[in-house]
């Protein structure tokens, strides 16, 4: 009886001790890995992309002592088949985020590399998730 009680205890309470992903962050853009001590938050679409990097609780940190860039890959079309790819700085956009200009529309994915005191972490692959909206100049 008591472990059957033992049980039922440990197994409600296991899963709101598991960690939960979340692949949305604080802004409502998409989090990926950065580093072992770091999640990076991407989202926007129109003119620019909005960046944040957070700490593993998911809030934002300063972006003080940070830089870096965002470099944009492009598919190869027909007129010009290789992959292109164009690279763009992030700028300190208030006190915890950054903003990156699109080069062009259409891209395929983005990498960002940033540099944290020091210390340089480059993202995954961010997808261009622009494409589903469409985007007038």
């Amino acid at each position: 009886m008591k472990s059957i009680i033992l049980i039922i205890l440990f197994t409600g309470t296991l899963p709101g001790m598991m960690p939960q992903h979340n692949p949305h962050g604080p802004h409502q853009g998409t989090v990926k890995p950065l580093g072992d001590q770091y999640q990076l938050e991407v989202l926007g679409c129109m003119d620019h992309l909005e960046l944040y990097v957070l700490d593993k609780k998911l809030q934002s940190t300063s972006n003080f002592e940070m830089n870096g860039t965002v470099t944009f890959y492009y598919a190869g079309t027909s007129e010009k088949p290789k992959q292109r790819e164009i690279t763009t700085p992030l700028v300190a956009y208030g006190r915890d985020g950054f903003s990156a200009k699109l080069p062009e529309e259409n891209f395929s994915y983005s990498i960002v590399t940033i540099t944290i005191f020091d210390k340089t972490l480059v993202s995954p692959k961010f997808p261009n998730e622009c494409t589903k909206i469409s985007v007038t100049k």
